[in-house]
C-alpha cells in the first residue's frame, strides 16, 4: 500500500546548517546523541524556534543512567538482549568500540534540561526501554506581560478561546 505523506518534507543535510522554520513537527530519532554536546543546546533551541505554536518535537535518544550501578545493569540487560537476537559477543564489543567517542548520550535529566532551556515546558516521556527513551515536547508556552503562561494555566485561570490560527499573538489577543 502507498503511504500518503501529505506535505511532509524529508531532508538529508547537516541539521546545524539547515534552515528549519514553520514546522508542525520535528522528529529527532537517535540523532541528537551524535551532535557534539557543546552544540546540542543551539540545535534544540533552533528546533523550538522553528516550531509553530502547538507544534511537537519528538526526541528519541539513548540515555545514560543516573549512576554507574544502573548504567552497568542496563548495559548488561541490553547486551543479553542482543545475544538473544543472535549477535555474537564479538559483534557487540565491536559495535560498542565503534561508538566510543562518537555517541555521547546525556542523562534523561540532561535532555530535559536542554528542552527547558530552549523554552519547552510541556514534556512527556512516551517511550522508555532500558537506556532508550522517547520524549514528546509541545510548544504551548507564550510570553505575555514578561512571564510565561501555559495553555493549562489559561484554561484554569481564564476563559480561553482558541482562534483558527494558533500563533501566540492571536492566542493572547483572545484570552479573557
Amino acid at each position: 500500500a502507498d503511504l500518503d505523506l501529505g506535505q511532509a518534507e524529508f531532508l538529508l543535510d547537516d541539521v546545524l546548517q539547515t534552515d528549519i522554520s514553520n514546522a508542525d513537527i520535528v522528529v529527532a530519532y537517535y540523532t541528537v546523541q551524535f551532535i557534539r554536546p557543546s552544540e546540542r543546546q543551539r540545535l534544540i533551541s533552533k528546533i523550538y524556534n522553528a516550531l509553530k505554536w502547538g507544534g511537537a518535537f519528538l526526541l528519541f535518544e539513548k540515555v545514560r543512567a543516573n549512576d554507574a550501578r544502573f548504567q552497568d545493569i542496563t548495559t548488561s540487560l541490553y547486551n543479553e538482549y542482543k545475544i538473544a537476537q543472535g549477535y555474537t559477543p564479538e559483534e557487540i564489543f565491536s559495535k560498542s568500540r565503534s561508538l566510543k567517542g562518537v555517541l555521547e548520550p546525556f542523562s534523561t535529566q540532561g535532555n530535559l534540561d536542554l528542552l527547558a532551556r530552549a523554552g519547552f515546558q510541556d514534556v512527556l516521556t512516551i517511550f522508555k526501554y532500558l537506556s532508550f527513551e522517547g520524549l514528546l515536547a509541545i510548544k504551548w508556552r507564550c510570553s505575555w506581560g514578561g512571564f510565561a503562561k501555559s495553555s493549562s494555566e489559561y484554561n484554569t485561570r481564564q476563559r480561553l478561546f482558541l482562534p483558527e490560527s494558533r500563533s501566540c499573538s492571536q492566542h493572547l489577543a483572545v484570552a479573557r
